[in-house]
């Protein structure tokens, strides 16, 4: 990034009382502060038009010297809150775009900001934090301090450490307070240069020992304002830690640790706790008690359990044997006390819960701390989380308020990954899989239990807590041979009934019983269960409850594997999909994607007469979702501040119109050979497409370009609506779409292939084309995956068009001979050279001259012949083939010098490709073969192993953690990027940058005008032109053929000879 020149004129930040010292104060020309707040006003007015014309007016005004520093004063001694929000806001957007602009990646609304306003900001900012009357306020100003810390402390702003040193030991709590969060946006700034974390070190042994004394101050305190100090101090410590632990912080383990414990277990007066649990949640106490947690947590699964140190941080090991000895007990001790208190009535937060289950699991590991959680796994299962796994009155509440929200929550894993249910789950998982031999069997009688005493003595909601272990344990359940094949009569005893309950919770859990364990294939040695399970979730799609249907639909996709089920279905497959279709209008999720294409790839034939209608629906739903999606965008501006919109609803519906598309892809792929079909689900699309791309909507861009490849693929042809989606394209690859060219490539081509008469009629058309190919080529935003799309593109054009694409060839083959000689990669390598060779099939005489006209004749040759052995796929071979006998019709006065000379090498590496053809053509058939056949059944047994018992580990031993290995693994990759990149190697290796010929596997889907093309027989006609046309040549290159190349011209000639008696043509 640019940096801006030294000013020396970094102000140290002295006390600066309650309020901040007047700042200097710069109005714009023609505006005072009355007017300028009052413009600020504006932009809140409920009238659309005063708000647009006062942000045009801010927007005129931005440029001028002594703005931003007159809106920070507004934002530090403004008189209306509102405001000093609005000018917060702005300027924290402001400060965002364009403190640091760097010349080679511009980006939009960047003004640059003056010298003096930059002084100006820098010297007051720090007070204006201090000043700060709201939270709202103060965020956002903390917000802009982090861009101006992270593009100026320390090079440009050495003075910034010591304004924030001199605030944090002011004995005035407020100032103490700005310093801290001054501090929280150095280390958030810092936290992720791993080559520069000597900075962040530093800063740390500076500040950290003022840190922990205040802390430690604020923990004997009974205030708001000392839980909020405290949230913030236990910030900066998990920040810190993100790209290590500095040596300081492990020497001063024990001051640190024991604050961290003592924030844990302190009892919060009931005063500071608010009344509603919601904002409980959100309270400042409840919030550095949520740090205390992590930060503990943290430095004991990454740096306190010698057993999970990676190989890369093994630096930690004296400290991890210190702490997993002496603190991770303690640890344990005061989590155990807090969940007795609990059990006792004391509040314990719901972050609170989550990570004292995540400590837990972390303890299963080493074999010390198992040793000690061990004699209370039983109670922690059945006190702890089993009742955090039965239906509660909040989920009651929002299932009764909010139907739609209780099925995302549910349903999405990544939804309420951080919360108690999730991470007792967690627990569950991590004890019977890590230390089954003590825990499975006990968890399993636990459930039995649960289930054998309901309903007489337990309830509703503890038996679907039961359940639900039973569900969050199916994977382990299942590898089980012995518990496994008791699973039917579990489901016949505890599941079947629950179909019928009066309770929709019941029944919910019971439809995701049967999904889950179908997933994990459930042996039905009684095809009669099988059927009354069926029946049970056919008839749950009807339930009254919108959770329980939508359940039944999940649960039904896993049950179509079954012959017995798809054979019921199969007759009343309309109304099902027409039941699944108004399931997805009434919840806008993507949730019932994979039922949709489950069911459109088992019963397409079946769906036939019902396709146009339900692509009709789909594409009303579909364009119902954005259209609304266009009106939330509407409603925010550029100075819109986006962390306070919620936008998880607006995600959701993007997702959901995302899962319509993917439907539609494989609706369309199911109706090959359903042409008329396939016209009315084209009229239906197009719309869809269009509406897409021309309002930018680039989340979607993947599965638009894929329904327009499936949709103009199994058409094969272009109708005349179809060229506006075209059209479309390159309008979006010119504009917001540019990125996503590999996405383009293939509904491009088949434009070409399949509307070839109008590119060959319509200039316009191979213009914006070729534009295509010259913009991706140039482009600095592009790499060499997007110019290996560009030149598939030039060879579809240049197969495809023969005699119409004439004034395109000297284009492209000057930019294919200005890349060849840089490219890194062989793919990029092959493709250009296949670019350059398919001219040439093209046009011999006219590619020639232009390659003679740009000096690259000699260097094109040699590149092919150097780089032979990567034309290893069948149609790299067929392109060097007619390549070469396209030069075979030359004259001599027609072919250059170098290439008349070359031939002997020429004619030589044309017998290799036709040699090694055969056997490039046997694999792909094998491929092909492969791929149509499928995967074998006894595939599927690989998922998972099954096991005999539940004896499988040694409560002896530590635990190593995969997903340790697997970050492990990336840490290894990402050290030796590191490495070489330190090395200066990292753009000279071509090898590590490159494809192996390996990776350059057969593309079977790939069509091209050159399949039809019998290569020998091409061989065998040109190779009499060549010795009618240029007959020396001809001859020169007879006479240089040694033995093994004589062979292979024998052979090739037998085998275009025993083709032509097949009845095949060139």
């Amino acid at each position: 990034m640019s940096r801006h020149a030294k000013t020396g004129h970094g102000a140290r930040a002295g006390r600066t009382g309650h309020e901040p010292s007047s700042l200097t104060l710069l109005i714009p020309q023609k505006m005072d502060a009355v007017s300028l707040q009052g413009l600020f006003q504006a932009t809140y007015s409920p009238d659309p038009n005063t708000r647009k014309a006062a942000e045009l007016q801010i927007r005129s005004l931005e440029g001028q010297e002594g703005f931003p520093t007159a809106v920070l004063q507004i934002i530090a001694e403004g008189q209306d809150l509102p405001v000093r929000q609005a000018c917060a806001v702005y300027l924290k957007n402001r400060i965002a775009r364009s403190w640091d602009i760097d010349p080679s990646r511009p980006r939009p609304n960047q003004i640059v900001l003056s010298p003096t306003d930059k002084i100006s900001i820098k010297q007051n900012v720090l007070r204006v934090l201090h000043a700060a009357p709201t939270n709202t306020i103060r965020v956002q100003v903390a917000a802009l301090l982090g861009t101006i810390v992270s593009c100026d402390v320390p090079d440009e702003w050495p003075q910034f450490l010591d304004s924030v040193l001199a605030l944090l030991r002011s004995p005035e709590q407020r100032e103490q307070f700005a310093g801290q969060l001054a501090l929280l946006e150095v280390v958030k700034a810092w936290r992720y240069r791993h080559s520069k974390k000597e900075f962040l070190y530093q800063v740390i042994e500076q500040t950290f020992p003022v840190l922990v004394e205040a802390g430690s101050r604020a923990a004997e305190e009974d205030s708001l304002e000392a839980g909020s100090m405290l949230h913030v101090i236990f910030k900066i410590y998990k920040a810190s830690m993100i790209n290590g632990l500095s040596a300081h912080q492990q020497q001063t383990i024990v001051p640190w640790g024991t604050l961290f414990l003592r924030v844990v277990s302190k009892k919060v007066p009931a005063h500071l706790l608010p009344a509603d649990e919601d904002e409980r949640e959100r309270s400042p106490w409840a919030k550095a008690k949520k740090f205390a947690f992590h930060d503990l947590n943290r430095l004991f699964a990454r740096f306190g359990s010698p057993s999970q140190l990676s190989s890369r941080a093994q630096e930690y090991k004296p400290f991890a044997e210190t702490f997993v000895a002496q603190f991770a007990p303690e640890i344990l001790k005061v989590y155990l006390q807090q969940i007795e208190l609990s059990h006792q009535g004391v509040w314990l937060s719901n972050k609170g819960k989550y990570f004292i289950f995540d400590f837990l699991s972390e303890c299963i590991k080493p074999k010390s701390t198992w040793q000690l959680l061990k004699p209370h796994v039983h109670t922690l299962v059945a006190g702890f989380a089993f009742p955090e796994l039965c239906f509660s009155a909040a989920q009651a509440e929002l299932w009764e308020t909010d139907p739609v929200e209780f099925i995302r929550g549910s349903i999405d894993p990544l939804e309420n990954f951080n919360a108690p249910a999730a991470s007792a789950t967690a627990f569950l998982l991590n004890l019977t899989r890590s230390r089954n031999k003590a825990t499975f069997e006990g968890i399993l009688g636990f459930v039995n239990t649960v289930l054998a005493e309901y309903p007489a003595k337990r309830t509703a909601q503890e038996k679907y807590g039961a359940l639900a272990i039973l569900v969050a344990l199916s994977s382990v359940v299942m590898r089980s041979k012995a518990i496994g094949n008791a699973m039917e009569g579990v489901f016949v005893q505890h599941v079947l009934p629950e179909f019928k309950s009066p309770h929709g919770y019941l029944r919910l859990i019971a439809n995701e019983m049967v999904q889950k364990y179908e997933t994990w294939d459930i042996k039905w040695t009684n095809k009669a269960n099988l059927e009354a399970h069926f029946r049970a979730v056919v008839e749950s799609m009807a339930d009254t409850e919108l959770p329980v249907r939508v359940l039944a639909a999940l649960a039904l996709t896993e049950q179509i594997q079954h012959k017995e089920v798809q054979a019921a279905m199969g007759p009343n497959i309309a109304r099902i999909v027409q039941d699944i279709l108004k399931l997805s209008d009434e919840i806008d999720l993507d949730t019932l994607s994979q039922t949709m294409e489950r069911i459109v790839d088992d019963f397409g034939e079946q769906l036939l007469p019902f396709a146009a209608d339900m692509s009709r629906h789909l594409g009303e739903s579909y364009m119902r979702i954005m259209r609304e999606q266009l009106d939330l965008r509407g409603d925010t501006t550029d100075e819109t501040d986006l962390s306070n919109v919620n936008l998880d609803g607006s995600e959701d519906k993007v997702m959901a119109a995302m899962s319509i598309l993917k439907t539609m892809q494989q609706l369309v792929r199911s109706l090959e050979g359903s042409k008329p079909i396939l016209q009315q689900i084209t009229q239906v699309s197009i719309p869809l497409v269009l509406f897409t791309l021309q309002n930018e909507f680039i989340e979607l861009y993947d599965e638009v370009f894929e329904l327009v490849d499936s949709l103009t693929f199994f058409l094969r042809e272009i109708p005349n609506e179809l060229w506006a989606v075209f059209e479309a394209i390159y309008t979006s690859f010119k504009g917001s779409g540019i990125d996503f060219l590999g996405e383009m490539i293939n509904s491009l081509d088949n434009f070409i292939s399949f509307g070839t008469a109008p590119f060959a009629q319509n200039p316009a058309y191979r213009q914006m084309a070729l534009d295509i190919f010259d913009t991706a080529m140039k482009s600095e935003q592009l790499g060499e995956h997007d110019r290996i799309a560009a030149c598939q593109l030039a060879e579809s054009l240049l197969a495809n068009l023969p005699g119409h694409f004439d004034d395109a060839v000297p284009v492209i083959l000057r930019i294919a001979i200005e890349h060849l000689g840089k490219t890194k990669t062989k793919a990029l390598r092959l493709n250009l050279l296949e670019t350059i060779i398919n001219a040439l099939h093209y046009n011999p005489v006219l590619s020639l001259a232009a390659l003679e006209q740009a000096g690259a004749t000699t260097t094109f040759f040699q590149a092919w012949l150097n780089n032979a052995q990567l034309f290893s796929r069948v149609h790299d071979k067929k392109v060097a083939i007619v390549g070469i006998c396209a030069l075979m019709q030359l004259t001599p006065d027609q072919t250059p010098a170098s290439v008349q000379q070359g031939w002997p090498a020429l004619f030589g590496g044309l017998l290799q490709f036709l040699e090694t053809l055969p056997i490039a053509i046997q694999s792909r058939e094998e491929l092909e073969a492969a791929f149509t056949a499928g995967p074998d059944e006894d595939d599927d047994d690989d998922d998972f192993d099954v096991i005999e018992d539940v004896d499988v580990d040694d409560d002896e031993d530590d635990v190593l953690d995969e997903d340790n290995e697997y970050l492990e693994f990336l840490a290894e990759e990402g050290a030796r990027l590191r490495e070489r990149q330190e090395a200066g190697r990292a753009d000279d290796d071509e090898e590590d940058f490159g494809y192996d010929e390996d990776d350059l596997a057969e593309e079977l889907t790939f069509e091209s005008p050159l399949d039809k093309i019998d290569a020998f027989i091409r061989f065998k006609n040109n190779l009499a032109i060549f010795q009618s046309a240029n007959p020396a040549a001809a001859s020169a290159a007879s006479a240089a053929l040694t033995p093994e190349q004589q062979a292979q011209l024998s052979k090739a000639l037998q085998h275009a000879a025993e083709r032509e008696a097949a009845g095949a043509t060139a």
